[in-house]
């Protein structure tokens, strides 16, 4: 072990101990917390070094994630992969978000919580803008859920009033506070899953909020439907299986609108229980009013009696029991990915921004070609091979390595532990 993984090793029990964790150290990388069925494994960057061809990279995971055979795994349930980038770059919230899964947090219940969408956010603060000019509104009588929110949280609608009112200067016209009021809900989430998700934000047509004593505790994400055929049939038996042709609907098929949740995430220190099964609920409620009412723009089969909610579960922090939980089936594995590490300031890159790091046009436009190709691969449901499409992914990333050791020394390229696929199928009128 070098002097980097000491360091690593030791802050990490330094911090274990300032907060009186009780653990099982069994390696210099594997620690083991009984009393919360818990494994948290240390993923050196200097572990990557090691490995000259990345074709082999299972056979480095298979190395360092062996469990010793001389202990009794049948306490742990669950395993945190925390990776030294992770750790130096997380500053104190990656320390929460870890303090939190060893027992050390706040509860907050989600029924104590309010479920807030860009269109209810615009309502109220326009409600807080006619009552800040002493005009008289209809709120209270009009929607007694919006108002109760309202009153529940005047700070956060103060604050947010207060932002708007910057932002749109003398513009008083009621369609132009509207536009700007989902303009600052949607950095509202923006910024907090920037600050507390691990993979930050991304563009997404459904928003979300969870508001809790004027404070925002969780937040999510999700995409717009894609047409999906899916064995029904199979699907009342736990296991959904896939079908592309959209001409052989039958009894045993049926299409169906497949929903993405695309992010989700909580304050570090706070554990929000029933905060995901709120959310979820909320959204297919709505998925299904919209698609009733036919008002959801984006191209949807209204008529189909199913809805579908599509997932990923981050193995470096969970091995997705939430969304067991929440009645979500596993359904495959999502394999690694590659990222670049800067060694000096540990940030993270994807292969998209490290192309735009080296300023690498070439590489960029091929980055961007193979996410086209892949796109229209998905539209036209192509029986492209997952292999060619890993060796084009695999080409791409080489070419990148090749540059980042033209740099020199500064980066250095990982993979991520993959994720776990999960879907939820549910029948609309068993949900209305």
């Amino acid at each position: 072990m070098n002097m980097f993984e000491k360091s690593f090793e030791n802050e990490f029990v330094s911090f274990l101990n300032i907060h009186r964790i009780d653990f099982v150290k069994v390696s210099d990388r594997e620690f083991l917390f009984e009393k919360h069925y818990l494994r948290i494994m240390l993923i050196y960057l200097s572990d990557f070094s090691k490995v000259p061809i990345f074709s082999s990279i299972d056979t480095l995971f298979s190395n360092i994630l062996k469990a010793s055979d001389n202990k009794d795994m049948n306490c742990i349930s669950d395993t945190i992969y925390l990776y030294e980038d992770r750790w130096y770059s997380g500053g104190e919230i990656i320390k929460q978000r870890i303090l939190c899964r060893l027992g050390k947090f706040r509860s907050v219940f989600a029924r104590n919580c309010y479920v807030l969408r860009a269109c209810d956010f615009s309502r109220i603060c326009m409600d807080f803008r006619l009552r800040s000019y002493k005009v008289k509104t209809n709120l209270d009588s009009e929607d007694y859920l919006l108002s109760g929110i309202l009153k529940k949280n005047e700070l956060f609608f103060q604050r947010c009033w207060e932002t708007i009112a910057k932002m749109s200067g003398n513009v008083k016209g009621e369609a132009a506070f509207k536009s700007t009021s989902i303009n600052v809900f949607n950095k509202l989430i923006s910024d907090f899953l920037l600050t507390y998700h691990s993979y930050g934000d991304t563009k997404c047509k459904y928003r979300y909020l969870l508001l809790y004593n004027n404070t925002i505790v969780a937040v999510s994400t999700f995409s717009p439907p894609k047409l999906i055929v899916r064995n029904v049939k199979i699907a009342s038996q736990n296991t959904i299986v896939p079908k592309y042709d959209i001409s052989c609907e039958d009894n045993d098929h049926a299409i169906v609108n497949s929903y993405e949740w695309v992010r989700y995430a909580s304050l570090p220190d706070i554990r929000v229980v029933g905060g995901m099964g709120k959310i979820m609920h909320a959204f297919i409620s709505d998925m299904i009013a919209s698609d009733k009412k036919g008002t959801n723009n984006t191209k949807s089969a209204n008529s189909s009696e199913y809805v579908e909610l599509m997932s990923y579960s981050d193995n470096e922090w969970s091995g997705g029991s939430v969304y067991d939980a929440l009645g979500f089936k596993l359904v495959g594995n999502r394999k690694q990915v590659d990222y670049f590490v800067n060694k000096n300031s540990y940030k993270r890159y994807n292969v998209r921004q490290f192309a735009e790091l080296i300023n690498d046009d070439k590489l960029l436009n091929s980055i961007q070609e193979e996410i086209a190709d892949q796109s229209q691969s998905e539209q036209l449901q192509s029986n492209q091979s997952q292999s060619d499409k890993t060796h084009v992914a695999q080409t791409l990333s080489d070419q990148l390595q090749s540059a980042a050791k033209e740099m020199g020394s500064e980066y250095i390229k990982i993979c991520n532990m993959g994720s776990k696929k999960f879907l939820l199928l549910k029948i609309k009128k068993l949900l209305l």
